[in-house]
């Protein structure tokens, strides 16, 4: 049972990861970078809600609170850089966006829901980092301009994912 729910939860990771992929040798375009950075902030909104109230630790729910708003800002920020930068701004979650929510909503009912939900944000923080990484790169100056200004925030939560996710497996290697 412990396996299915590690394949169950990778499974997910590597569909939240997707939201926020790019091929590597490809230069990123100002729509792609929109696209994926909406989703991404779409699906950390979503998550964090689902968190909010499922989460047994307060330093789980506290993360949660943080992601809901600071990519609820996130969001509205990138808007007004796709308004500014002339880049048409999705305005729905991508097709791997909305699976991985229904898959963290499956989750819910998990044993170790903290556990398995931290080890996703690492993994999509991770994932959103190297997305804002490449997004340094555009031509679209607004849209390079959110990246850039996004880093530092992501790679906050970052830190804040991996040392919640520490916290909570040394809990259970108890």
């Amino acid at each position: 049972m412990k396996f299915a729910w590690s394949m169950a939860t990778a499974a997910l990771v590597a569909l939240v990861a997707s939201a926020y992929e790019e091929a590597k040798d490809a230069k990123m375009d100002a729509a792609t970078f929109a696209k994926k950075a909406v989703c991404a902030n779409m699906t950390e909104i979503k998550m964090g809600k689902i968190g909010m109230d499922k989460a047994e630790s307060s330093q789980v729910r506290a993360f949660c609170e943080r992601m809901v708003k600071d990519h609820t800002k996130a969001l509205e920020d990138l808007k007004m850089a796709c308004k500014d930068g002339k880049v048409a701004c999705p305005t729905e979650q991508t097709k791997e966006g909305k699976e991985a929510c229904e898959k963290c909503e499956k989750l819910k009912d998990a044993k170790n829901f903290d556990a398995k939900f931290m080890a996703m944000q690492v993994e999509g923080h991770e994932k959103a980092l190297k997305l804002h990484q490449r997004g340094k790169e555009l031509d679209n100056v607004q849209l390079r301009a959110y990246a850039e200004l996004a880093i530092p925030v992501i790679q906050g939560h970052l830190k804040m994912a991996k040392k919640i996710k520490k916290d909570l497996e040394a809990r259970t290697s108890r």
